[in-house]
Formats: structure tokens, sequence, C-alpha cells
């Protein structure tokens, strides 16, 4: 546009409108008009409050035979839970048709960093989330304490352990869909408004996604383990491990339905089942190390970093879901998301169970 002559003002304008043109119609092109149309207007803007929370649990069983730390045989199973706060954020979203710019600010829950990026289109789905904070309050409880084939019962019941080194948690969660049925089904219409769904359809989906799952204690390993800091918790806590990452691909097939119930309303549903093919953790695990002096104090007993180990977790069931309903009202628009995941990984006698959920609300104005 900037080549063309500086009088040219009637063919710079006649470049402009064909280019909108050709985007609106982009989103409708190859659709069925009975299904699937376009908003009157193009640009909107968005007040998106969002709510979200993330839950790690790990359960696990130590082991160790007689003569190992002692003359007894000692088994126990632990239980450990992260299950932060909800956490609530505001964020602005402007663009045209479905493409533009948003910003959020976190309400609550400043402890890291919170991303979230979802992309909807006529042919594909993405959505995208980055989480890493700090946790200093975990769940803990050792039960089933066995001594000699004696079972005691439980040693610590479940209750707040107060971290004064704070663990470190990472997590990134990335999926992604194909739709088949773009000509009747508009996912879009659902998720970011620019388009309409006018007769309810659905389609079937094929999908991947990809998770991350980093648990840090943060360990000093010059440190006692009776000193006040992480280091008694992460010797008694799953299994001996004191930090881990695990890494899961899958791949999905699934379905997704936009039903109209009546008029300027759209309700959404996606089930995504997916089949974990790549499943590895990679565990660091801690030892008691005594160093016998002659004089013994509680300084004599450390912890030592054995080698970290890779475990293949093999073929896990997981499922990805998603929620939207949308009500128009003139040129506003009121919406309601949700999406849920669920990951699952293992390593010897350790099983990590990773859950997230958020849920966002919507208020829109096009014009």
């Amino acid at each position: 546009m900037l080549a063309l002559p500086v009088g040219s003002v009637s063919a710079q304008k006649e470049f402009v409108m064909k280019y909108v043109a050709r985007r609106d119609s982009s989103g409708v092109k190859g659709t069925d008009p009975r299904y699937i149309g376009l908003p009157k207007k193009g640009w909107t803007v968005v007040l998106n409050p969002t709510f979200e929370q993330m839950r790690l649990t790990m359960r696990s069983h130590y082991s160790n035979t007689a003569g190992e730390y002692g003359d007894n045989e000692v088994d126990y199973d632990t239980y450990l839970k992260i299950n932060p706060r909800v956490t609530s954020s505001l964020g602005l979203w402007v663009g045209y048709h479905g493409i533009g710019f948003g910003y959020g600010v976190a309400l609550n829950g400043k402890n890291g960093m919170n991303m979230l990026l979802n992309m909807a289109s006529s042919s594909y789905g993405l959505n995208v989330r980055f989480r890493r904070f700090h946790y200093s309050n975990p769940i803990f409880e050792i039960s089933n304490f066995t001594v000699n084939g004696t079972n005691h019962g439980a040693l610590l019941p479940q209750q707040e352990v107060d971290l004064q080194n704070p663990m470190k948690i990472t997590s990134l969660v990335v999926d992604g869909f194909w739709i088949f049925n773009k000509r009747k089904f508009s996912y879009s219409a659902a998720y970011n408004q620019s388009t309409r769904q006018l007769r309810s359809a659905g389609s079937i989906i094929a999908g991947l996604m990809f998770y991350f799952q980093k648990y840090d204690l943060k360990l000093d390993f010059s440190s006692s383990i009776f000193s006040d800091r992480n280091e008694n918790f992460g010797f008694l806590t799953a299994n001996n491990i004191g930090g881990f990452e695990m890494y899961q691909g899958s791949i999905g097939l699934g379905y997704t339905y936009n039903w109209v119930p009546g008029r300027n309303w759209v309700i959404n549903l996606t089930a995504m089942p997916v089949l974990t093919v790549v499943n590895k953790l990679h565990a660091h695990q801690i030892d008691l190390d005594f160093r016998d002096d002659g004089d013994v104090t509680e300084d004599d007993f450390t912890l030592v970093e054995k080698e970290a180990k890779t475990n293949n977790g093999g073929v896990k069931l997981n499922l990805d879901l998603q929620m939207a309903a949308v009500y128009w009202h003139k040129d506003w628009f009121f919406k309601v998301t949700g999406q849920a995941h669920r990951f699952q990984g293992t390593y010897d006698l350790v099983t990590a169970k990773y859950f997230d959920w958020n849920v966002r609300a919507s208020v829109g104005y096009t014009f």
C-alpha cells in the first residue's frame, strides 16, 4: 500500500477494502453458510478474569533390609500433596476477527510465573500452559510404618509441613488438535468469537499433547538431615527422591461438539482421550551418608546425591477436556471457558499424579 502514489487515495482505499474482505471471508471459506457465519462487526475488545489451580501428588513405598541402617527391617508408605490455592488474574484483549493482542495481571498468587496461550481457527485448536512457582507448605503423611513385620500404623499423620527452603515446581502442557469437519463445525465460534455457529454440529478431532513436570526439593547436601531445612523431609518422602523431571508425549483421537440450544447461544464440549507413547521420569535420588569420626553427632548424618536414573513408565491413558458456553446480545457476548488436564508417571515404587484446571469468564464487545 505504501508503494502506491500519494495521490491515489481511492486506490489505497480499494486495496484496504479488498484485504479486509479477503481476511473476513477466510474465516468462512469452504463452510456451509447454514451452519457458520461471521459476526457483523470485526473488531473486538474482551475483558478476561481467569481462575486456575494445579495439584501434584506423590505416593511411594520405602523398604530397607536389616543391617542397612540398623538391625531392623523397616517399611512405610508416604504421601505428598502439593496443592496451591486458586490463583486469579485479569486480562484485556483487543483484536480483529480472532487475531489480536492481550495482557493480563495477577490478582493473587504472585509467587512465580504463569502463562496461558489459546489459539482457535476453523482447522485447529492449540493450548499452551506454563507454570513456575515456589511452594513451602506441602501436605505429608507416613503410614503403614512396619518394623520387623509389625505394623504400627501412621508414624506421621497427614499434616501440613512448613519448609524453610521452598521447593520449586515447573510445568508445561501443550496440546493441539486438527478438526476434520470444518465445513459445518467452528471451534473458533466457541473460543474466540471470530465466527458464529448457527446450527448444532460436531467434528472428530485428532491431536498431539506434550507434558513436562519438574519437581525440585532444593536440597543442601552440605547440611545435616536434622537441620531445619528440607533435608530431613527429603530423606523421608518419595522413596529418597530429591527431584525429578517427567516427560510425556501423547497422541489422541476425540470429538468436539457445538450445541446451539437457541438463537445467540453456543455450548461446546471437547473430549480427547490421549495415549501416552513417550513416558519418561528422570529421578534424582538421595541417600544417607554417615561419617563415623569416633564422636557421633547430628552433623555426621548428611545427604549425598546418587546417580540420576531414567525410568520408562510405559503406555498410559490420559484425558484432555475442554468446555465453553457463549451467549450473544447484540454487539456484546458473554463467555465461560474451562480446561482440565490429568497426567501420571511412575518411577520404581513412586507414583506421581498431576492435575490442573482453569476457568475463564469473558465479557466482549464488537465494533
